[in-house]
């Protein structure tokens, strides 16, 4: 019996076989799939990390900005005095130094400038005892932006007045001083003083683009983008790290006049008010005074016919930015001139 069952295991044993042979034979292997395009997910992957890495510096970045701005920037002081000038919220920062009586200057900043730029200057005048007077524009430095929607330059201009007319009543004679962008704005209030009172007008690089120029449709784009990244904190990085255009001309300054340019080139609103400034050059005063002298810096030009009897001094070696904090005592030495000029042919 026990024979029999096991010849019965035998014989079936090799029909198994045979069964799972044809049923290996007829149900194919699954072969392992093949990653599809394995480079291109790579990058994407990469992509995904890398975007993932700026978003995350960028906010890091943003939240340094904002310390800054509440534990560094609010604690900067103003130097001089703000004077109210208007019913919309208008004042201006005012900065005078030197004796009362005798002539007084008139110190005006380029584009995105406050009066901390002449305190060089400022300081090389009052050892020749002469005043002067600087200020922010509105909305830089310590002159808040108003309320006002006329943005016109006769208004800057007459807020300026404004704003130092009871210092003027003190002294008998005014000179202005006007840096690129600037010296629109000189020029303009020199209109407001008469003529026997206006001793001359000192012009650094007053040549600015034209009037629908790509040169002016460039500087505006390029204030565009600045102002983008100043909502990141990536301006206050650059001028941190030293790399940013104006850093030399910070390096001169004294350190909270150096502070006060890198608070305001980190704000947004200080390149709405530059570009608002451009748009005002349309309202320019074509009125230049006879008794004004240029001064020119590195591959600077000026219109000949615009001022067709101004006297000109080269500064070849410095850039226009930078003439107020290398050159202080060129500027004193061409206003001493003026003073003497004018007391002369009274």
């Amino acid at each position: 019996m026990e024979k029999s069952r096991r010849r019965t295991n035998k014989t079936k044993s090799p029909a198994s076989k045979s069964t799972s042979s044809n049923s290996s034979s007829t149900i194919p292997k699954s072969k392992p799939k093949k990653k599809l395009h394995e480079p291109t997910s790579r990058l994407w992957v990469g992509l995904d990390y890398t975007l993932e890495g700026v978003v995350v510096v960028l906010l890091v970045i943003t939240l340094f900005n904002l310390a800054m701005r509440h534990l560094v920037d609010s604690k900067l002081k103003p130097s001089g005095q703000v004077i109210g000038t208007g019913h919309f919220g208008e004042a201006l920062h005012v900065k005078c130094v030197g004796p009362e009586g005798g002539p007084l200057v008139i110190l005006e900043g380029g584009l995105m400038q406050g009066h901390n730029v002449f305190v060089l200057v400022q300081e090389s005048l009052q050892r020749e005892g002469i005043a002067s007077c600087s200020y922010d524009r509105e909305g830089y430095g310590f002159s808040p932006r108003s309320g006002s929607k006329e943005k016109r330059l006769s208004v800057f201009t007459n807020n300026l007045h404004q704003a130092l007319h009871s210092r003027m009543e003190k002294h008998d004679s005014f000179i202005v001083v006007g840096q690129e962008y600037g010296s629109l704005f000189s020029m303009s209030f020199a209109n407001k003083i008469p003529s026997t009172q206006f001793a001359g007008a000192v012009l650094i690089a007053p040549d600015v683009p034209a009037i629908g120029s790509p040169e002016e449709s460039s500087l505006l784009w390029t204030l565009k983008f600045q102002r983008l990244l100043t909502k990141f904190g990536l301006v206050r990085l650059q001028l941190m790290a030293g790399k940013h255009r104006l850093s030399p001309m910070l390096k001169q300054l004294p350190a909270n006049d150096a502070q006060l340019s890198q608070i305001m080139l980190s704000r947004s609103n200080t390149y709405d008010t530059a570009s608002n400034e451009i748009q005002m050059m349309r309202d320019e005063t074509d009125s230049v005074p006879s008794n004004v002298v240029i001064i020119l810096g590195q591959n600077d030009s000026y219109d000949e016919h615009k001022y067709p009897t101004a006297t000109v001094i080269h500064a070849d070696d410095t850039p226009s930015y930078m003439i107020p904090v290398l050159h202080p005592t060129t500027i004193t030495n061409t206003i001493t001139e003026l003073i003497h000029k004018h007391s002369a042919a009274i």
